[in-house]
């Protein structure tokens, strides 16, 4: 049998809910060239001056509302590897987690990768992004670059036509209040980075698949997106100002993120606690959160497949 190894690679998330890790991994992951495009000589000042000094405590008021015994993402996370290493243990296969940003780093979880005869590396993230699966490329990248004798790597770019990944978020809205309006909430990029990569088409291509999937009609869905960060305009509609929209309309809605693989400060505060009462505020009747697929049994099993073919 062959030793295989998987290694599942999401964002990341603050190391505990103290200011000072919060900031640490801030500094980490706004430092990215990949998440923030501003020159450098522009944007360190404005983060080492600006956001790094008061951000932390905002962000930290955030996590606060959402933190168990760690961080959702970090739990999560590792639930979803352990159920897709278990359907893959007896094909040979070792399933890791890495982060992007924080720990486990994917400095740490590649360094052993060359004993084992095939790597697969998947980022959590159904449509690509330079600022997601981009900023993986780097980092492997920049590990290999540091290697002298390289492992047989696969890394995985996209997973959103899978046809498994559809057909899981249709069955997870079956139940979640059919007779409201469905709005496919994704996180946002700047318009300008938007225009150089093929995110936001996979995007609407993955609402259009979902809701085919799950029976809607054209009138009966629709998408947005979330998480703006500065003043440069970002891909439109915003989730904030259609769910605003809904909500003085009367409209039951739910609404389903499909581009987190699992619940994140994204999904839990600032759609399920910032945006329902915004929606609430503007006279809305009955708001829906649809939860990510998790460590469901059925994206265990779409993960699992996607190593396979990846390893194949």
């Amino acid at each position: 049998m062959t030793n295989k190894l998987a290694i599942l690679v999401n964002l990341g998330t603050p190391e505990s809910l103290e200011t000072g890790a919060i900031r640490s991994w801030l500094r980490e992951f706004l430092s990215d060239p990949r998440v923030v495009t501003l020159p450098r000589v522009l944007w360190l000042p404005i983060l080492y001056l600006f956001v790094l000094t008061f951000r932390p405590g905002k962000v930290r008021e955030k996590y606060a509302e959402i933190w168990r015994e760690d961080s959702p993402l970090r739990l999560l996370t590792d639930s979803l590897a352990d159920s897709v290493g278990n359907r893959l243990q007896a094909e040979g296969w070792t399933v890791r987690v890495a982060m992007t940003y924080g720990a486990p780093s994917l400095d740490d979880t590649l360094a052993d990768a060359t004993s084992f005869e095939r790597t697969v590396v998947l980022p959590l993230y159904p449509q690509y992004s330079g600022s997601t699966t981009g900023a993986v490329y780097d980092r492997v990248g920049r590990i290999l670059a540091r290697t002298n004798v390289l492992p047989n790597l696969q890394l995985i770019n996209a997973y959103y036509t899978e046809p498994g990944y559809a057909r899981a978020l249709a069955d997870s809205l079956r139940d979640a209040d059919p007779g409201a309006h469905t709005l496919f909430s994704f996180h946002g990029i700047p318009v300008a980075q938007g225009a150089k990569e093929p995110y936001e088409a996979q995007c609407r291509e993955t609402a259009s698949a979902v809701a085919a999937a799950a029976g809607l009609a054209e009138a009966d869905w629709d998408i947005a997106f979330q998480s703006r960060f500065g003043p440069a305009p970002w891909l439109q509609p915003y989730t904030e100002d259609v769910l605003t929209a809904l909500g003085k309309a009367g409209r039951p809605v739910r609404v389903i993120c499909p581009g987190f693989a699992v619940e994140c400060l994204e999904t839990l505060e600032e759609i399920d606690m910032t945006y329902r009462a915004t929606y609430l505020e503007a006279g809305g009747t009955r708001f829906t959160y649809v939860p990510a697929l998790n460590d469901d049994a059925a994206h265990a099993d779409l993960i699992a497949t996607l190593v396979r073919n990846g390893g194949a």
